[in-house]
């Protein structure tokens, strides 16, 4: 991996990945990485290597959930839209987070509180979102 050292954005996007390339997690200097439209059903635990990740775009892929350890990422702007997500906990703690998209996810049950970090969020009008969601965000301001 020593010639990625200096790569900063990977874009893997259809490409029917049914699993998220672990090798991705061990370049270092990661700024974004696309990779849309698989068929990806769960993120690594090691995606918390990726100090410097700011732009995650997973849209339309399979998973389900999102792993504890993203929390510890630099994350400013996630595109988790068309997936099958239940539960997006781990949202209510990533502090930098700018903006968001979570349209196309009709199978989201539990809403987190959202950081007062966020400035934007896609949704579609099928998801039914608690008014206290969004209240207790704008209260933090």
């Amino acid at each position: 991996m020593t010639g990625l050292q200096s790569l900063e954005t990977i874009w893997l996007s259809h490409n029917e990945f049914s699993v998220f390339p672990s090798t991705v997690c061990y370049v270092p200097n990661l700024t974004g990485i696309s990779i849309d439209n698989n068929k990806i059903t769960a993120l690594p635990a090691q995606i918390d290597r990726l100090q410097k990740l700011e732009y995650l775009n997973v849209s339309n892929n399979n998973l389900t959930s999102l792993p504890e350890q993203i929390t510890q990422l630099p994350l400013t702007d996630m595109n988790i839209s068309g997936n099958a997500f239940t539960d997006l906990s781990p949202l209510q703690y990533m502090y930098v987070l700018d903006e968001v998209d979570i349209s196309n996810n009709k199978t989201i049950t539990t809403f987190p509180s959202l950081p007062a970090s966020l400035n934007e969020i896609h949704i579609d009008r099928s998801l039914d979102v608690p008014k206290e969601v969004f209240s207790a965000a704008f209260q933090q301001r």
